[in-house]
């Protein structure tokens, strides 16, 4: 009960997992944001994840399904479960799995209400019959249904989706203060980096979509004036051969693998450029904490990240898969601190003024009804 005596809000959020990524930490922030307002329960679908415990260990449920391959009735019958126990909650569904247990869980609940959030995309070709069919029905359900940029809410209504029912809602972060001289000194311990290192960074997970094939032919180029590091904060499948590819280049005394980090943000502030080179993405909740940091960003032009950064202005874009463009804009950012800081403070300024938490949440309660 709340201050007034009356039952507090519900707020059921479905998600894969509370593994680490964007989406989760979307998830996690959101949830700690309105626990004080809100009953919040976080469903998984798949497995729990490394942050699930961020969660319970604050009194916030976490029940993980433990989805196989297939569809699954059984992940339908749980969730609905915890939706009745909740008294007709806001269903919050994160990704196109969890938007159809949720939807399908939540639809013959009174009262029930469904949000459904896409946060990107993991392939670039087109939708099968079957999914082009099966969203132009549940895209007509009752509901509120957002894409985080509008490249990617293109690409839903390609796919099956009404235009009039898919708006678009950026992500947003904790904008917070600048990191100080003593926070820049701390990450660059943790990375194991001198002064005298250029450090080029990213948070990723290690997987195709992000193209760190590309970022390590690009450094790789950079001129022998320019004393260089990288850092790849994050683990994933491609590690292994990351770590190959460093050493056939000769480059693998340069190249930090800092494994899997809860506190990758607290190591922005030690790098020197941010890198983002993936050939897919919706809205990088990295870059906008990059941008928050004031570390200058060199990205892809792609998704939803021109929506993001201006050229020129907060960051500067190039094509995706193209190591000679990416060598050429660090080679640029490298020997020239003027724009380097020109990036970093714009960025800072628009990340605060477009993409704060306060702002992407003051959308979703007015789509929760709050």
């Amino acid at each position: 009960m709340n201050a007034a005596g009356r039952p507090k809000k519900a707020l059921i959020q479905v998600v894969l997992s509370l593994g680490a990524g964007g989406t989760e930490r979307l998830v996690i922030d959101m949830s700690k944001r309105l626990v004080n307002e809100a009953r919040i329960h976080v469903v998984c679908t798949d497995e729990p994840g490394d942050w699930a415990s961020q969660l319970s260990e604050l009194g916030i449920p976490v029940t993980c399904l433990q989805r196989t391959p297939g569809f699954q009735y059984r992940l339908v019958r749980e969730i609905r479960a915890i939706v009745r126990a909740y008294e007709a909650p806001v269903v919050h569904c994160h990704h196109y799995t969890p938007f159809v247990y949720g939807c399908l869980a939540a639809l013959p609940v009174a009262g029930a209400r469904v949000i459904y959030t896409e946060h990107g995309r993991y392939h670039d070709g087109p939708p099968s019959a079957k999914r082009w069919l099966a969203n132009q029905v549940l895209g007509r359900l009752p509901g509120a249904f957002y894409a985080v940029s509008d490249d990617l809410r293109g690409h839903l209504i390609a796919e099956g989706f009404p235009a009039r029912k898919m708006l678009v809602s950026h992500n947003g972060i904790d904008v917070g203060t600048p990191p100080t001289p003593a926070q820049r000194e701390q990450a660059r311990s943790v990375l194991g980096v001198t002064d005298n290192d250029w450090v080029i960074g990213t948070v990723a997970r290690l997987h195709p979509v992000k193209d760190l094939s590309t970022l390590m032919q690009a450094v790789a180029k950079l001129p022998a004036q320019i004393s260089w590091k990288l850092a790849l904060v994050g683990d994933g499948e491609d590690r292994d051969r990351l770590a190959r590819q460093a050493d056939g280049a000769g480059i693998a005394e340069r190249v930090v693998f800092t494994g899997l980090r809860e506190d990758a943000r607290e190591l922005l502030p030690g790098f020197d450029a941010y890198v983002n080179c993936s050939i897919i993405e919706g809205i990088s909740v990295t870059i906008l904490e990059a941008m928050a940091a004031g570390v200058p960003i060199i990205a892809t032009a792609v998704g939803g990240t021109p929506e993001v950064v201006c050229n020129e202005r907060t960051a500067l874009l190039i094509p995706a898969r193209e190591p000679n463009a990416l060598a050429q804009a660090l080679t640029r950012l490298a020997l020239d601190p003027s724009l380097a800081e020109q990036l970093r403070d714009a960025a800072r300024v628009r990340v605060a003024e477009v993409f704060s938490t306060e702002q992407m949440l003051g959308r979703y309660r007015a789509a929760y009804g709050w």
